[in-house]
This record gives C-alpha cells, sequence and structure tokens, in this order.
C-alpha cells in the first residue's frame, strides 16, 4: 500500500511511508481482529489525510487480537499535526467494520467501481444520501 501512495505526485516516497508505518506498528499493532486492519501514520508535509485501501484473498499476519489473518487493509495517512482528524478517520473506519456486512461486501467486490460503491456506501455518514456528482474511480490493490 505504500507503494501505492508513494506512485502519486506530492506525496512522500515509498521508503519514509513505510519507515513511518513502522515505527507506529511497533508502538501498537493495527491489526483489529475480524480480517481487518488499519495501519496508520502522521507525517511532516502531508497537506491533507491519504486513505489507501487493500485487500488480501489469502491473509496477511496482521498480529490481530482474534489471531486471525487480515484481509482487509486501510491505510491512514495525516498531517503531523492534525491529531483529531486522525482518529476521526480511524473512529469512522472502526465503527463502518464492525459489520459483518461491511465486511463481507468488500470482500466479495468484483472491481474498483464495485469496491467504491461499497465503501461509500458503508463509510457514508447515516442518514447522508449518495453522492450525486460522479466520483473519480480509485485504485485497487490486491495482494497475492
Amino acid at each position: 500500500l505504500c507503494q501505492a501512495v508513494a506512485e502519486h505526485e506530492d506525496l512522500p516516497d515509498r521508503e519514509v511511508l513505510i519507515t513511518a508505518v513502522r515505527a507506529r506498528e511497533e508502538l501498537m499493532g493495527t491489526g483489529i481482529g475480524d480480517g481487518v486492519a488499519i495501519p496508520h501514520a502522521r507525517l511532516d508535509g502531508l497537506t491533507k489525510p491519504v486513505l489507501t485501501f487493500g485487500r488480501s484473498p489469502q491473509g496477511i499476519n496482521w498480529d490481530c487480537p482474534d489471531g486471525l489473518p487480515a484481509h482487509l487493509v486501510f491505510l491512514v495517512l495525516t498531517p503531523a499535526g492534525a491529531n483529531d482528524l486522525q482518529l476521526e478517520i480511524l473512529a469512522t473506519l472502526a465503527r463502518a467494520l464492525g459489520s459483518e456486512d461491511a465486511r463481507t461486501r468488500l470482500r466479495q467486490a468484483a472491481s474498483g467501481q464495485a469496491l467504491w460503491t461499497v465503501l461509500n456506501d458503508i463509510l457514508r455518514p447515516q442518514g447522508q444520501p449518495p453522492p450525486s456528482e460522479q466520483v473519480p474511480k480509485p485504485s485497487v490493490v490486491s495482494t497475492s
């Protein structure tokens, strides 16, 4: 996921991202269980949050509290001074991913557009209508 982020202009390079994410992971694991991990880091130089999603059909050993591998991984990067923003993003993800239905839909989405639709649906605040304007196609990372 760090590589996918690093490929975009004006974002830190892969090694900077990996170092920041590993440092955070060493403080406390970011596997939350039920096949989900949410690695995250705060970075100097970022001006807005970056959220990247990847899924692994085989799962990745992420040292989750339930001992299960992570199949759904959300990488959250936020500006160094945006503590409240990072907590808000993490809480929103944890709340949405607490639903077995949401996790199943994310695992079963067959295309980038289908995945984008599921993400919009599960992360949209309750009661808020779907966005009416055309949304950009996401980059979907799937590991083997």
